[in-house]
């Protein structure tokens, strides 16, 4: 067996031209800046200057509490639930794209991290296609992908979706010369969905964007998504809440529970950020979301029987007091989806890579859960004439 001493020498394309990454060659290609129509952007927008995406104006981190919040602010920069849409007949299609900075992440792919994949948009639903991803993290700051072929000829309509944790500045469609390009397919359901979370939200840490569950729901559902899921930094500030309540979604995914950094913190904000949400959209369904999995915060020292006495309690219970003080006030725009239900007891341990980060297996069943709940909501909504 040959052995491989130096890590630089080993080339897996090399061994298996299958898992290769290629630069782009043999093919004549007309490259297309996103940024430009005739594409249709989802989930994102130009920063300030125009130099990169960002999912979030800078301007709210300039002051108050979010300027305090380092990972936010950083995390917003991240283009995570970030989409591009159009149409072309091209036989086949390259991308190119430049990072600020690469980051190596040691328990998520880098075609999570700083990949790009390719869905085609039909009226049955969207079909994964291709993907494309670096070659080199650290070498490169950008790549250039060979024009791969397309699965289905003809005009067809594309979703792009953008990398969940690297910084993205520009990025180019490459298709074949004197092929159309026009816009791409608009979706069924008017509006979209919003989600507020953690890193698991963001998308950590699926094996591609794709494969996250915000995208999984959306694309099943066909309706656009803004995902605000910030790793290690979805803290509920005031101003965050209060930017969630400036948007205007069909439906409010509160999955704000896992960057909480102790029981005190969760109960003296997770009602809060609902309540600011709710006094501007009194109607608007919202979905409380618990962690998956049980997660306590501590002992914590409350009165039984006349008594003082320590009790371990869950994050579960705090989601799920908002949820049920709101219904029993006569809310009845209000869902609960318990996150220790999202794993089956079946292959529970394959559904995350480190004990808390979902595998592709645990995205999978977050989405079959939250779908299920999103489909009642919206059939709810229909039969109100909503």
């Amino acid at each position: 067996m040959e052995k491989h001493s130096d890590a630089a020498e080993f080339d897996i394309g090399r061994i298996d031209p299958n898992l290769a990454v290629k630069s782009r060659g043999g093919e004549d290609v007309v490259w297309f800046d996103l940024k430009e129509k005739p594409v249709e952007l989802y989930g994102v927008m130009r920063s300030a200057d125009g130099a990169s995406y960002r999912r979030m104006p800078e301007s709210l981190f300039e002051s108050g509490s979010l300027a305090k919040n380092e990972g936010a602010k950083m995390m917003n920069e991240r283009p995570a639930g970030g989409r591009a849409r159009f149409s072309t007949d091209s036989p086949y299609i390259a991308l190119k794209c430049t990072y600020s900075k690469l980051s190596d992440f040691p328990h998520m792919p880098p075609t999570g991290v700083s990949g790009f994949d390719l869905y085609c948009d039909t009226e049955d639903g969207s079909l994964f296609d291709l993907f494309f991803t670096t070659a080199d993290l650290h070498g490169w700051t950008g790549f250039e992908t060979e024009a791969k072929p397309v699965k289905n000829k003809g005009l067809r309509y594309w979703t792009l979706n953008f990398p969940l944790y690297n910084r993205l500045d520009e990025v180019w469609i490459g298709l074949k010369p004197g092929c159309g390009f026009g816009p791409g397919k608009k979706y069924s359901k008017p509006g979209y969905l919003l989600f507020y979370g953690s890193s698991i939200t963001q998308g950590g840490c699926a094996s591609r964007p794709g494969n996250a569950f915000t995208s999984m729901v959306s694309r099943w559902l066909d309706i656009d998504h803004v995902n605000l899921g910030f790793s290690g930094s979805g803290l509920a500030e005031v101003e965050m809440m209060e930017y969630i309540a400036s948007l205007d979604p069909e439906i409010f995914i509160y999955d704000y529970d896992h960057n909480a950094p102790d029981l005190e913190h969760l109960e003296n904000t997770h009602r809060r950020g609902f309540e600011i949400f709710r006094k501007k959209h009194p109607d608007t369904p919202v979905v409380f979301v618990s962690a998956p999995g049980w997660k306590w915060l501590g002992m914590k020292s409350v009165t039984r029987g006349g008594k003082e006495v320590k009790e371990a309690p869950y994050r579960r219970d705090v989601i799920w007091r908002t949820y049920a003080e709101a219904w029993d006030s006569g809310d009845r725009n209000v869902y609960f989806l318990d996150g220790n239900s999202f794993f089956a007891s079946n292959e529970r341990n394959d559904c995350t890579v480190d004990g808390s980060h979902p595998s592709d297996l645990g995205m999978y069943r977050i989405a079959e859960k939250l779908y299920d709940a999103l489909v009642s909501i919206f059939r709810i909504r229909e039969m109100n004439g909503q």
